[in-house]
């Protein structure tokens, strides 16, 4: 393959990952690693097209959000760095590959506003296991943190434990079934909001605390 011949095909290689990336609306990210450090100024970042758009600015916007690291690192939530950072290192340093960098994380868009994102990646590395690159994805996850806090607020400070299940069948009992307690309906059971094992996600965590003389009439109101 002649060198004409390279630039076409990474072209059309490029032009093939931007349309995959809209269409699934997730942004594209990739850094050749210098020394293994990606904050070193000879590390090469380059962000998609789409990276650019969920963030605000036009697909092909380099001045304004030009192809370096400062471009994502400058927009990040303060209170987010330093674990957006330590997990981004830990899975560079990981020489046995196993680590997958996978965060959540909210960055400032072009109208200055933060919204949520999830940002997925792995390294690649040479037959030593050094790390010679990275990459990954940007994905918007706005909408569904906010949802997610609204309902916590919700639950808090108005006294109300929520609930809510994925019936498999039809049935509440099944294993199959995906149950989920708020926050807010284990602390008024008093335990600990978050304290999925002393009250894990399972529908014994609630049935197994059912007074016995309540047990069938709940389950009948429950069936119907």
């Amino acid at each position: 393959m002649n060198f004409i011949q390279a630039i076409s095909r990474e072209k059309k290689n490029s032009a093939i990952l931007d349309l995959l990336s809209r269409r699934a609306g997730v942004g594209l990210w990739f850094v050749h690693l210098h020394n293994e450090d990606p904050m070193h100024a000879k590390s090469k970042w380059k962000w998609s097209p789409e990276f650019r758009r969920l963030l605000g600015f036009q697909g092909d916007d380099i001045n304004e959000f030009p192809n370096i690291v400062d471009s994502w690192t400058k927009r990040l939530h303060p209170d987010d760095m330093e674990s957006t950072f330590k997990k981004f290192t830990a899975c560079i340093n990981d020489t046995s590959g196993d680590s997958r960098y996978d965060v959540q994380q909210r960055i400032k868009n072009k109208s200055n506003e933060y919204h949520w994102f999830r940002v997925v990646g792995g390294v690649d590395r040479d037959a030593q296991g050094r790390p010679k690159q990275a990459c990954g994805v940007l994905i918007n996850i706005d909408k569904q943190k906010k949802s997610e806090e609204q309902v916590a607020l919700l639950g808090e400070y108005s006294g109300v434990g929520l609930w809510d299940a994925m019936l498999y069948e039809g049935d509440p009992m099944n294993p199959e079934s995906k149950w989920e307690w708020s926050p807010e309906f284990r602390r008024l059971l008093g335990f600990q909001g978050h304290d999925t094992e002393g009250f894990p996600n399972v529908v014994q965590s609630w049935s197994d605390r059912i007074h016995p003389d309540d047990v069938k009439h709940t389950f009948e109101e429950f069936a119907v």
